[in-house]
């Protein structure tokens, strides 16, 4: 079977929709979902599109914090400790 392509914008909304009715905000799920295509996108398919559903579930079941607040533990010049609050990686980056 050859490949299927999606167009990347298409892929993002798709992934954001999906998100958003797991719990997480529309803000937070644009950017999980940047995430995910930009890694499908550049080849690293074990952090893409297989991932959705494992993100979706884990937001449903509580695993991934949908309403996380972060906060800092400890920052020196060379370092940054977070507490994440369970949030997604790509949030908790930000």
């Amino acid at each position: 079977m050859g490949a299927i392509r999606v167009a990347a914008e298409k892929t993002k909304k798709l992934f954001s929709q999906i998100f958003v009715s797991s719990g997480l905000k529309e803000s937070d799920a644009l950017t999980v979902a940047d995430n995910l295509a930009q890694a499908e996108i550049r080849g690293i398919r074990s952090h893409g599109l297989v991932q959705v559903a494992n993100y979706s579930t884990f937001m449903r079941n509580g695993k991934i914090n949908c309403n996380a607040e972060s906060r800092t533990l400890s920052e020196s010049d060379s370092a940054l400790a977070i507490d994440a609050d369970f949030a997604p990686g790509s949030v908790a980056g930000l």
